[in-house]
């Protein structure tokens, strides 16, 4: 990983968790075919998508290479859906996950809150006019959802990596967790670190974890715990303030401290009374960020940044090698 994050302590995981959690398994290629998750070329945190409110739509398929090119909707509904923040397609592993009756489960996800609600919709019309401004402006049938809800990609005409890395995750996960929120996803940005997951209420992606560390991923979920291997960020955040997220998580991590999911916030670090730096540079790949990160019990850590060069990443299967920006964290400081 040319652009590895000092501050990630990856290496520090098999014996952390007793296995590792990176490792082939049965969703493993062939050796003789490289994809484009099988270059590890930059470092998983910041990497997340950003965003606050997600709406998760069943929907049995097929998903066309963008669910809203025209090719999975109609016209008229794929206008609709355009204007819905952080559309998800869901269905179940399997052939369950090919029949769909008329009326769709519908995940509302307000991750600043950590609060999902849910409920059935029968049309892409109901759908639209849902008042997504709050977990209080939906429906009143709308249930809140108190399981964790984990999303995994398997979006195969969007990279075969999700279908064929993530499939079998998905699949592995509905058997050890059956009757849960755990369904397959379209596109989650960054199949290049297929098999990619998301973790819901809170928004926190996944990539590159093999199936015993997935089913961790839920398992400490379950426990209001968070899984740290393969953690890409939450997606609240900005990629910097993601990688200052992760940073304090793995510092506490190692102090011995259980980390939970949605307790930190992260902002500009104050200079003094009046004035912060910018949570964005100043200039692209210049200087270093200085990131301020609290905990809700009160406690805080300053962390500084440095945009650095990844190479040989590739974006997608079929491309070719690039370069790209990446933040890391240089070093993790109590406030």
């Amino acid at each position: 990983m040319n652009a590895a994050n000092p501050i990630e302590s990856a290496d520090s995981y098999p014996s952390a968790v007793g296995y590792d959690p990176f490792a082939a398994n049965a969703c493993a290629l062939p050796s003789s075919r490289t994809f484009c998750s099988d270059v590890a070329a930059e470092p998983l945190p910041g990497s997340a998508r950003t965003g606050g409110v997600f709406v998760l739509y069943e929907h049995a398929g097929p998903w066309s290479h963008d669910i809203l090119d025209g090719g999975t909707f109609s016209a008229a509904d794929t206008e609709t859906l355009k204007q819905l923040p952080g559309l998800y397609l869901i269905r179940k592993p399997g052939r369950i996950g090919r029949q769909c009756g008329p009326e769709h489960n519908t995940y509302l996800v307000f991750c600043e809150q950590g609060i999902t609600k849910h409920l059935m919709i029968s049309s892409i019309d109901e759908l639209g006019e849902l008042d997504l401004t709050s977990p209080d402006t939906v429906p009143e049938r709308a249930r809140v959802i108190t399981e964790p809800q984990l999303l995994v990609c398997t979006h195969a005409k969007r990279d075969r990596c999700c279908a064929i890395k993530g499939r079998p995750i998905a699949q592995d996960l509905v058997r050890a967790f059956p009757d849960t929120p755990i369904w397959e996803c379209s596109h989650t940005k960054g199949h290049r670190f297929a098999p990619s997951m998301m973790l819901f209420p809170w928004a926190y992606f996944y990539g590159r974890l093999n199936s015993r560390a997935a089913q961790d991923v839920y398992s400490y979920a379950l426990q209001d715990k968070l899984f740290l291997p393969g953690n890409r960020g939450r997606g609240i955040f900005t990629s910097q303030q993601q990688v200052a997220e992760i940073a304090v998580l793995e510092k506490i991590f190692d102090q011995g401290e259980t980390p939970r999911p949605g307790v930190l916030t992260v902002a500009a670090a104050a200079t003094d009374a009046a004035t912060a730096t910018s949570a964005e540079p100043s200039a692209q790949g210049q200087g270093a960020e200085k990131l301020l990160v609290t905990h809700r019990d009160g406690r805080g850590w300053l962390v500084t940044l440095e945009q650095r060069e990844a190479s040989g990443v590739i974006p997608s299967c079929g491309d070719q090698p690039k370069t790209a920006q990446v933040w890391v964290a240089t070093s993790v400081a109590r406030a």
